[in-house]
């Protein structure tokens, strides 16, 4: 497949295009593996002292305007759907907070 991963745009992202040749009515099936940076704008800790048992850190995503980009590659607009499959792996760090890296399985 061929594909271009452009430079990094500091809000953005980098944009990545990939060639696919399909016929019309047909569909291709393709994975893309990535990571996300800790720092994502749409991936979110409260610390411990913040949730409901004051033990273990809180872990939430908030993808309004357009910050779903920084935490997988999509078109990011309601207008544009597209069906995906993630595995999400959470590594301890030493300040009880987890290092989020979000795989893209599959994209039709």
């Amino acid at each position: 497949v061929e594909y271009n991963l452009d430079d990094p745009h500091p809000v953005f992202g980098s944009k990545l295009s990939v060639k696919v040749a399909v016929k019309k009515g047909g569909k291709k099936t393709f994975r893309i593996y990535y990571s996300t940076s800790p720092t994502s704008t749409a991936i979110q800790w409260l610390p411990p002292s913040n949730t409901a048992g004051k033990k273990h850190p809180y872990l939430f995503t908030q993808c309004q305007a357009i910050h779903a980009r920084s935490m997988l590659p999509c078109m990011d607009t309601p207008g544009v759907k597209s069906q995906y499959t993630a595995r999400v792996e959470v590594r301890a760090c030493s300040h009880g907070q987890g290092l989020v890296m979000l795989r893209m399985m599959a994209c039709d």
